[in-house]
C-alpha cells in the first residue's frame, strides 16, 4: 500500500488558520518555502493505484465570519492543491 501524509491548511479572513477544536494546541509542519506553518488537519491518503486521488475533508467550526477562505493541501512540504471560497 502507498500511504501519503498530507497537511490541510484552511485559512480564514485575517490569515487565521482554522483548527478542528478550539481547545487543541496549534499544530505545525515544515514547508519547503514558508518554514514552520500551522495546519488544520493531517490526513493519510491511500494512493496505491498511483492515479489522482479525490480528497474529502469536513470541518465543523461553528459560525464562520464573512470573507475569503482558502484551503491549501501540502505534500512533502509543498503545495499540491489550493481552492478559495468567498463567504458573504
Amino acid at each position: 500500500d502507498a500511504y501519503y501524509e498530507i497537511h490541510v491548511v484552511i485559512t480564514a479572513p485575517g490569515n487565521r488558520v482554522l483548527k478542528t477544536d478550539i481547545w487543541e494546541p496549534d499544530k505545525f509542519f515544515t514547508t519547503k518555502t514558508e518554514g514552520q506553518k500551522k495546519y488544520t488537519a493531517r490526513l493519510y491518503i491511500d494512493n496505491s493505484t498511483g492515479e489522482n486521488t479525490k480528497i474529502t475533508y469536513a470541518l465543523n467550526p461553528g459560525k464562520l465570519a464573512p470573507g475569503q477562505y482558502t484551503l491549501s493541501i501540502y505534500y512533502n512540504g509543498a503545495v499540491v492543491g489550493r481552492a478559495s471560497l468567498l463567504l458573504g
